[in-house]
């Protein structure tokens, strides 16, 4: 739900306000920007709130947020209230979205994280696959109606399956990884050992401003990609508006096998060094929209982006897991929150900007170029070491 409506579908939205108001990319892209800062300054507090309320409670607080977000997007006539509505929106999305499912999930996994996580990837990605069914409402019923609709089906389906959500396996005598249960005073049972740092150690550390700098970087072809892929198609590369959303489908489709081999591989090898090669390889798929003039083209941006921001995904949220641990996971992922938040606000902002100006292949050439250069950073993010344990 969360993937279709506030990560891929978002494009598709975008053009039918363009359509009826005449509003221009930069205004436009600048609501996901804002949102993304929205997400970012408040991710320290949502990652405390996370910690002490749990997942659930947290993700059921979203959904409420959210539906009203859509409630008051149907309503949109001027972009300030187009604004104000997509922040409430927003909050509510992040209230409900990845950091607090991949908390979740990081509790009750230690030496099978990145799959796990990969499979929460996979439930993100899924919703790509439903844009072209997003679309056709947006075409057949009109964008206010279809906001109203997302709004009910937002509680309607969300709400019961957040009641499932559990907040860590030691609440009911369990392991993580399905591991035997624990210890007694008469022995038996094997325990996992964990690291836990402080959010105040882990900001100490070099591994925390390099993996949140690393991650903030591969944002930008993410982020730009969610905002501008179906207008560019739509405007510069002549494309339907629902060819346009096949081409986000077929990535979206290649993410999903990507997603999972890459959390597996992510279990068996350097996280660092295979963030690295794909982060670099998000720029070299961007480099390959920029020159598309045709469906084919855009259709091997698809295969590259797909696999690239597939396998991508999980590690960068299972290496914070591993480097510092699952106690204050959220609130040390939270704070790197607003490092990421500068390659998700950059990314649509500066392409929307550009593409205003010159077109959008020149914004994608240098946003292609600044991704393979940031891939880089991931290197330098070594494993860190407790203090105390130094």
């Amino acid at each position: 739900m969360f993937g279709l409506l506030f990560f891929h579908g978002f494009g598709t939205f975008f053009v039918a306000l363009q359509r009826e108001f005449g509003w221009s990319r930069t205004l436009l892209s600048g609501a996901y920007s804002l949102s993304r800062v929205e997400g970012g300054m408040l991710g320290p507090l949502e990652g405390i709130l996370i910690d002490r309320l749990g997942p659930r409670r947290v993700v059921l607080i979203g959904l409420t947020m959210s539906a009203i977000g859509f409630l008051l997007f149907s309503r949109t006539h001027t972009p300030t209230w187009f604004y104000a509505s997509y922040l409430v929106m927003s909050l509510g999305f992040s209230l409900a979205g990845w950091l607090t499912l991949s908390t979740a999930v990081n509790n009750w996994f230690i030496r099978r994280r990145a799959t796990a996580v990969s499979f929460l990837s996979v439930g993100l990605s899924i919703g790509g696959l439903m844009v072209p069914l997003l679309a056709l409402a947006l075409e057949g019923l009109g964008w206010r109606t279809t906001s109203v609709a997302i709004a009910v089906l937002v509680m309607a389906i969300g709400a019961p399956m957040a009641m499932v959500l559990r907040r860590r396996p030691e609440d009911f005598g369990l392991l993580p990884d399905g591991a035997p249960s624990r210890p007694t005073a008469t022995g038996g049972g094997t325990a996992i050992p964990s690291v836990d740092f402080t959010i105040w150690q882990a900001v100490r550390t070099r591994a925390f401003w390099a993996v949140s700098l690393g991650h903030a970087v591969a944002l930008i072809p993410t982020t730009a990609v969610v905002v501008h892929l179906v207008p560019f198609l739509d405007n510069e590369v002549r494309l339907p508006l629902a060819v346009a959303a096949t081409v986000v489908t077929v990535s979206t489709a290649i993410g999903i096998p990507a997603q999972v081999l890459g959390g597996m591989t992510g279990d068996k090898v350097d996280k660092r060094l295979a963030l690295a090669l794909l982060s670099a390889g998000q720029g070299v798929a961007l480099l390959v929209l920029a020159v598309t003039h045709n469906l084919l083209v855009a259709m091997l941006f698809a295969v590259l982006h797909g696999v690239t921001w597939g396998a991508r995904a999980p590690l960068t949220t299972a290496i914070r897991g591993d480097y510092f641990g699952r106690r204050y996971f959220a609130t040390i992922s939270g704070t790197m929150n607003i490092i990421t938040t500068l390659g998700s606000v950059a990314g649509p902002l500066f392409v929307g900007v550009m593409a205003d100006r010159v077109g959008y292949r020149p914004a994608f050439l240098v946003a292609a170029a600044v991704t393979v250069l940031g891939s880089l950073l991931f290197l330098a993010a070594r494993r860190p070491t407790l203090p105390q344990q130094a």
